[in-house]
């Protein structure tokens, strides 16, 4: 009768049941004992990402294991998968964790995926450019400005230097000159 009771409050909380198989087949003992039953050294698994999640709006879960080695990676899943079925099954009698479909070997790799990193790169490439365009060309009108100025302010002078008074501000340039009345002698 306890078992019972305990499974009824367990489905009422369906999502965290999913969720606590799911933290299962992640575990480190599960993984352990997955790579013992395939004679793989757990160092050599140091390069395998192993995710497990439960589907949305169901009481599913997904395995995925990434690697370098396809027929590992599939290997290791089924592996994960049935030490972990081996291990829900010594909880409890109530629930079962069953395997729908078998790990098998993906034909195509995920990753590297050239297409879209050649893409990527043209495009940052030629927002890159763009702006670095756009850059060069606000410099050089700044300090194309301010050269322009500076050389008419020379200009004005006799001898190269500063004009008597010349007040230089950054965008603008004046020159003052001072008159002095004299006279005749």
């Amino acid at each position: 009768l306890d078992d019972v009771l305990y499974s009824l409050d367990t489905l009422a909380g369906r999502t965290s049941l999913a969720t606590t198989y799911s933290n299962v087949l992640k575990s480190q003992i599960i993984i352990e004992d997955a790579a013992a039953s395939l004679n793989v050294p757990l160092e050599m698994l140091e390069d395998y990402k192993i995710s497990a999640v439960v589907l949305p709006d169901s009481s599913v879960l997904r395995l995925q294991i990434q690697g370098p080695s396809p027929a590992l990676a599939a290997d290791l899943a089924n592996a994960i998968g049935n030490k972990g079925v081996e291990y829900v099954a010594g909880l409890q009698e109530i629930y079962e964790l069953r395997r729908l479909d078998p790990a098998v070997i993906s034909l195509e790799p995920i990753s590297p995926n050239h297409l879209v990193d050649i893409t990527l790169g043209a495009i940052i490439g030629l927002i890159g450019g763009v702006a670095f365009f756009v850059l060069r060309q606000f410099l050089t009108q700044s300090f194309g400005e301010e050269s322009e100025l500076s050389s008419s302010a020379s200009k004005a002078g006799i001898d190269g230097s500063k004009p008597q008074g010349a007040i230089h501000d950054r965008n603008k340039t004046s020159l003052q000159t001072n008159f002095s009345s004299s006279q005749p002698d």
